[in-house]
């Protein structure tokens, strides 16, 4: 890293139900090698408020999300419903939004693309795959970030 460089934190958010995904996804996160904070939420109703600053998120001067990973199949607040919301809002409508879900049928890949999400990845039996989805969302979401952590051109 070049002196006088800073290092930029972004904040990675996970929706899922699953708290072994949220350890497997935040792994991955890391080998991407990115400065980063990653917040985990467990249902649809607590992403929403962590994104609009209520309930138990309320105050605080917390870092706004670089990226959203999420499933579909969300308790309290559907997953589709939950995407809705963040693209329809001013101030959530441009944070990139992934799914990663158990399941890819078609019909829920359009409804995702329809709502606004980025891209549909089905979550992967094998960590190496998972590495290699996180990788892409990485390299898409944070390039410029990750060229000036290792002090490279920014282009």
């Amino acid at each position: 890293m070049n002196p006088g460089t800073e290092l930029q934190s972004v904040m990675i958010v996970m929706a899922d139900g699953n708290i072994e995904d949220h350890e497997r996804v935040k792994k991955a996160f890391r080998d991407c090698g990115i400065n980063h904070v990653f917040t985990s939420v467990f249902n649809g109703a607590q992403l929403m408020d962590l994104l609009f600053k209520r309930g138990a998120y309320t105050g605080g001067d917390e870092l706004k999300p670089s990226v959203i990973v999420m499933d579909i199949h969300l308790d309290l607040v559907d997953g589709f419903e939950a995407l809705k919301q963040i693209k329809s809002n001013a101030s959530t409508s441009e944070i990139p939004v992934y799914i990663l879900a158990k399941e890819k049928r078609d019909a829920d890949l359009k409804k995702a693309q329809d709502a606004g999400a980025i891209d549909y990845f089905k979550k992967p039996l094998k960590y190496d795959e998972l590495r290699e989805i996180v990788s892409r969302i990485c390299s898409t979401c944070f390039r410029n970030i990750n060229d000036k952590q290792s002090g490279g051109a920014t282009g």
